[in-house]
């Protein structure tokens, strides 16, 4: 509590930049340079997942569809399904599907939203260090490859990380160029420039952002008593980041609406981890050294942390500590909370903790890099007229002005480097992407071709057809079918013999790249008529090099 009262003291004294030539500083960037930076990152961040080619959605994004198609029709979920709802994408992905009807669309706005993660860190990054700060957080972010994955697939992570970018960029929006939070802006370090409507962003923000994911519940309260200590000490409207709290309560009732169980997301890992992984029981000291081998692998990411975390402590940058210890250390405790119960932990769920790690390794590099460049030759002395500040910077003809821009091009250089150092590989160069998108750009073609030889299918009333696993929802969604016409060939698969799965279906889409274990459907990987069990297959569509196999399945007669 003391650190937030620390945090949010009354404004009205003066605030000193401390930007000082000596820090390597240059001055304030132009407003309208940020939404350029933000165009320019979506467009290469697009280019870099392959836009405009097909969409690569995950199967929740498709079945964030179906969910608002339901609520919007009054419906009920037919089935429990492995993809747990949440409302920001129920909203979203639904209402862009209904506008374009092109899976292509639901994944551009993802690419935006991390676009403008990646510009309010590096911004907000900036405002606390200079421009090094900034431009290798941008690199630490931009160049993650899971995150980019992430945006590939149109994943809940990138909304949530945007919206969490956008608050924290809100709340250190102070009145001196370092911002809230530092040292030399502590006298007014909690009270964003932008007065009410900075505060109105933030909450905005954390509410999307409690929509988004779940694991933005523990921001929510750490963000509530900043508020609540900031508006005892005059700031009013600082209370409106109390309403977040509201966020998990619209959660549950979006739930109701649609499952009559208010608590069904929740149990969405669990019943994963009962139906397919199977629960595997992780305790407390197993899963502490698992979290150090994960980490231990990038031991310069981890030093570089560690001095970001220290200098953030120096700095008195509360809110940044606030943030990245909730994303991180918070995160890390929930999941091993989740695998002491045996719920399955995907890899995907660490991703908020990563990126916090990466941020404050960024912050680090910044550290170091200022301190490096600091201690360059080209320093020139004052005289009478001070050093430059952000406020007052160097002009042409200034005396202050000599050393100023190497030392802070110096600065940007070193913490780019160190950055892409501990951060190696970068995303572009990073070869699991690349595999991953190009299985992923594979099995969204295939199941195109597929839905366009299924709809003749379907075409007949009554019809059921059985498709690859993970593309149910979204030949379901283009179909226009019920979920009960739409089965899961690996659910069915699972639970029983091949034939027996196929039984009562008119025909079946496999994909041997996205139905696994491979050796339980290699009987439907085939160009010709042929017999699995008591049905008869006959080929519509194949290709075998793409891994596609449409038939059309029959009852034998014998």
């Amino acid at each position: 509590m003391g650190a937030l009262k620390v945090a949010a003291s009354r404004p009205g004294r003066p605030v000193q930049e401390g930007s000082t030539a000596g820090d390597g500083a240059l001055p304030p960037l132009p407003g309208w340079l940020w939404p350029l930076c933000w165009v320019v990152v979506a467009v290469a961040v697009g280019l870099l997942v392959r836009l405009p080619g097909p969409a690569t959605l995950d199967p929740d994004e498709h079945a964030a569809v179906h969910y608002l198609d339901s609520l919007a029709a009054g419906e009920r979920l037919e089935e429990p399904l492995l993809s747990a709802p949440k409302p920001l994408l129920t909203v979203v992905h639904g209402l862009a599907w209904r506008a374009g009807h092109d899976w292509r669309l639901l994944e551009a706005l993802a690419v935006a939203a991390f676009a403008l993660a990646v510009v309010c860190l590096a911004r907000s990054a900036g405002r606390l260090a200079g421009p090094h700060a900034a431009a290798a957080t941008a690199l630490a972010v931009a160049g993650s490859g899971p995150l980019v994955l992430q945006a590939a697939r149109g994943n809940s992570m990138v909304f949530a990380l945007a919206a969490w970018s956008v608050a924290l960029d809100a709340l250190t929006r102070g009145p001196g160029s370092r911002g809230a939070g530092s040292r030399e802006a502590r006298p007014s370090g909690g009270r964003p420039s932008g007065g009410g409507a900075a505060w109105g962003v933030a909450a905005a923000a954390l509410f999307v952002a409690g929509l988004a994911r779940a694991e933005s519940w523990l921001l929510l309260p750490l963000a509530a008593g900043y508020g609540i200590v900031a508006w005892r000490r005059g700031e009013r409207r600082a209370a409106l980041l109390v309403l977040p709290l509201a966020a998990p309560l619209v959660w549950l009732a979006h739930d109701w609406l649609l499952t009559g169980d208010p608590l069904y997301a929740l149990g969405v890992p669990g019943r994963y981890s009962d139906l397919v992984s199977g629960r595997q029981v992780v305790p407390p000291a197993d899963w502490l050294a698992l979290v150090a081998r994960r980490y231990a692998a990038d031991p310069l990411l981890l030093a570089l942390a560690a001095v970001g975390v220290v200098w953030l402590f120096r700095r008195r940058a509360w809110v940044w500590l606030a943030a990245l210890g909730a994303t991180g250390v918070g995160v890390l405790a929930l999941l091993g909370l989740q695998a002491w119960q045996g719920t399955y932990i995907s890899w995907r769920y660490f991703d908020p903790a990563d990126v916090a790690l990466r941020v404050a390794a960024a912050l680090g590099a910044a550290a170091v890099a200022g301190l490096v460049a600091g201690r360059l030759p080209g320093r020139t002395a004052t005289g009478g007229g001070g050093a430059a500040t952000a406020a007052d910077p160097p002009r042409a003809g200034d005396p202050r002005r000599s050393g100023v821009r190497p030392r802070a091009l110096g600065a940007v250089v070193g913490a780019v480097v160190l950055v892409g150092l501990a951060c190696w590989p970068l995303a572009p160069g990073d070869p699991l992407v690349d595999s991953t998108l190009d299985r992923d750009t594979r099995l969204s073609a295939n199941t195109a071709t597929a839905v366009a030889v299924l709809a003749q299918v379907t075409a007949e009333p009554g019809t059921v057809v059985t498709v690859s696993g993970p593309q149910r929802l979204r030949v379901a969604v283009e179909l226009g079918l019920p979920l009960d016409r739409v089965r899961d060939l690996f659910l069915a698969g699972r639970s029983a013999p091949l034939d027996r799965a196929l039984a009562g279906s008119a025909a079946v889409f496999h994909d041997a790249d996205g139905d696994r274990p491979a050796e339980r459907f290699a009987p439907l990987s085939t160009t010709v008529p042929s017999r699995v069990g008591d049905v008869e297959l006959v080929p519509l569509r194949t290709d075998p090099e793409r891994g596609l196999y449409v038939h059309r399945v029959a009852e034998s007669g014998g």
